[in-house]
Formats: structure tokens, C-alpha cells, sequence
């Protein structure tokens, strides 16, 4: 199994950020649904973690899939949106990742 964390950074042609929660990251954070990332980790335990604001996790059984397939992908979403973007891709290795003070995601009510 392969995990990815990805950073997709949307910004201005002057270079400002866009605000975390606009419209903008609406559309971004629903491409990225859709190619399969998500915005949780899940630790050893098995409780399930939100991530920072921009990052997503990527988990694949496909042990070819390499780090410019995900660059690839996050890049459609990226463009998605129609505005600038920076992305940076993790590669997890096998000893996985470590990580403190992350909110424990809230259980949804359906």
C-alpha cells in the first residue's frame, strides 16, 4: 500500500494565498474528492484525524503508482479551479507519519 500527502497551495497571479475557506478551495477540495484524496489520516489506533487546511492524504494498493502520477493528478484539480497553485507531494515511508495536535474528526450523523 502507498500514502501520499499533498499540499495544494491556491494563490493569486500577485502570489496572495486565497482564503482557506473561499469559494475557490470549495471547488479544489471537491476535484481532489473526486481523484480520491481525502482530508483525514487514520492512526495506528484507528481513530480518524482532519488534516491541516490545503493538505490531503492518498492511499493506493496499486504499487506502481508514483509520486508524478499524484503530482499529475492534484495538478488537474489544480487547474480546476482556475487560478494559480503550488503543490508539494509526500511520498509516506514505511514507517509511516507522526503527527500532534490534530483535530479527531467528528463522527457525522446521517
Amino acid at each position: 500500500m502507498k500514502r501520499f500527502t499533498v499540499r495544494v497551495q491556491l494563490h493569486t497571479k500577485e502570489g496572495r494565498q486565497y482564503e482557506l475557506d473561499s469559494d475557490t478551495y470549495k471547488v479544489l477540495h471537491a476535484e481532489m474528492e473526486d481523484l480520491g484524496f481525502t482530508k483525514t489520516i487514520q492512526s495506528a489506533k484507528g481513530k480518524t484525524h482532519d488534516l491541516p487546511s490545503a493538505e490531503y492524504n492518498y492511499i493506493s494498493s496499486d504499487d506502481s503508482i508514483t509520486r508524478h502520477d499524484i503530482l499529475g493528478a492534484a495538478k488537474g484539480a489544480g487547474k480546476a479551479t482556475g487560478v494559480n497553485f503550488s503543490i508539494l507531494v509526500n511520498p509516506i515511508a514505511d514507517v509511516g507519519r507522526c503527527w500532534y495536535n490534530l483535530d479527531e474528526t467528528e463522527e457525522s450523523e446521517d
